[in-house]
Parts: structure tokens; C-alpha cells; sequence
């Protein structure tokens, strides 16, 4: 995949590449403080205090570290990591969709720094990954979030993401609720154009 520049309406400085191992503690320093601006009053205040205490951006960057590296040793692998990132090389966004064997496409991570919400670039992402799901035979995209997350719910729904059904996720040992989205692929493509 080239990188691709967002739509002119968006963050003009900023570009969506495939994510490499030598990028992993850019994006273990991104996606701890992007997740936990993201989830607070989201997730229980438990869960949220854990996660602050316990995952750091050291911890997040030796799992995508292991992740990338699995990635990339592997021809074929079902997944791809994205990453979005200004002029200056701060990531600004992240995303991960992997290609599954029933013909879908999952959407596993989706994240912007709070500062480019509104700028087309989690939209820039999403049409990333809607290229990667048409090349690998995808014919639709799914992705789950919390069913307390109303403004991402918000965007897919802007997108024409439609209600799949709910969904439980577990969030170590805590059971949250999610709802499960899907595009038809040529729908998504277009809705992101």
C-alpha cells in the first residue's frame, strides 16, 4: 500500500503508511495515552486505573513490537498495522484490520489523537484499510466498540457503518459492552472517498 495524504479537508500534513517493527515504540507512545484520553468514563474507573498503573508505553511498544515482527516474518499474514503521522514523524493515528477467512475484514484498533478528531483522518485510515480488505478479497469490514464510545459510534454511523448485532468484550476479566458495525466493502470505499 502507498502512503496515501488525507483529503484535502483534513490534516494536509499528515500521511497513512503500513506500520514497520523499527515503529514500535512510536506507536506503544501514541496509543497508551490515546487510549486511556479515549475510555476514561468509558470503562469502569477500575479497569481505567489498572490500565494507567500497569500499561505503559514501554509495555505497549514490546507488544507491538512482537506483533509487527510476527507481521513481517510472515508472508501472507492476515493483519496489517497502519500509522498516521505528521511532517514532523509524530504518529497521530494508528489502525490494525486483519483479513479473516470468511471473506470480512475486522477492524481490531482505530485511533486519532484527540487534537486531529474532525480533520478526515481517521477517515484517511479507514480508506487505508478498506484498500487492504479489497486486496486481500474482503467483501466486508467489521468493528466492534464500546457501546458507551458515542462519539466513535458517532463516526462510523456518519460513515454508514450499520448495526451487526452487540457484542461483549473483556477488558481483563471485566466484561464490557460493545456493538459490532459492518460495511460492505463497496459501501465503505465509497463513504470514505
Amino acid at each position: 500500500m502507498p502512503n496515501t495524504q488525507c483529503p484535502p479537508d483534513g490534516p494536509g500534513d499528515a500521511s497513512v503508511r503500513r506500520a514497520r517493527p523499527a515503529d514500535a515504540e512510536r506507536l506503544g507512545a501514541f496509543l497508551v495515552p490515546t487510549w486511556l484520553d479515549a475510555h476514561h468514563g468509558q470503562v469502569p474507573e477500575e479497569v481505567w486505573r489498572r490500565r494507567r498503573a500497569e500499561w505503559t508505553p514501554e509495555v505497549s511498544s514490546a507488544a507491538w513490537r512482537r506483533t509487527l515482527g510476527e507481521i513481517e516474518a510472515t508472508s501472507g499474514h492476515p493483519s496489517s498495522v497502519l500509522l498516521a503521522e505528521d511532517a514532523s514523524g509524530r504518529v497521530v493515528g494508528l489502525g490494525m484490520v486483519t483479513v479473516v477467512g470468511d471473506g470480512s475484514a475486522a477492524v481490531d484498533a482505530l485511533y486519532v489523537d484527540a487534537d486531529r478528531h474532525g480533520t478526515g483522518l481517521g477517515r484517511s485510515l479507514l480508506a487505508a484499510i478498506a484498500a487492504i480488505a479489497a486486496a486481500d478479497g474482503a467483501g466486508s469490514v467489521d468493528i466492534r466498540v464500546l457501546a458507551a464510545n458515542r462519539p466513535a459510534r458517532d463516526f462510523y454511523e456518519h460513515l454508514g457503518g450499520r448495526v451487526a448485532g452487540e457484542a461483549v468484550v473483556d477488558d481483563d476479566g471485566v466484561e464490557l459492552a460493545a456493538v459490532h458495525y459492518r460495511w460492505d466493502l463497496d459501501q465503505l470505499a465509497e463513504e470514505v472517498r
